[in-house]
């Protein structure tokens, strides 16, 4: 809610985990009738194709996806 008799200051701040961790869909969600969409990957990975140039043609998660979606 905004006070508009008192100042207020707000910081964001951020949590990332480590480059090495990896994310990826649970294993027991995985199956031959629920296939993984992408791939696992590491934050690293994710954050490096993430800072890259957005454009129109958004293409950033495709590197991502598994051959059979």
């Amino acid at each position: 809610m905004v006070n508009c008799e008192k100042e207020r200051m707000s910081i964001a701040s951020y949590c990332y985990p480590s480059s090495d961790a990896m994310i990826g869909p649970p294993k027991k969600l995985i199956d031959n009738d629920h296939p993984a969409v992408y791939k696992d990957f590491t934050f690293g990975e994710f954050s490096e194709q993430m800072w890259k140039v957005i454009t129109f043609t958004d293409t950033r998660l495709d590197s991502f996806k598994c051959s059979t979606a």
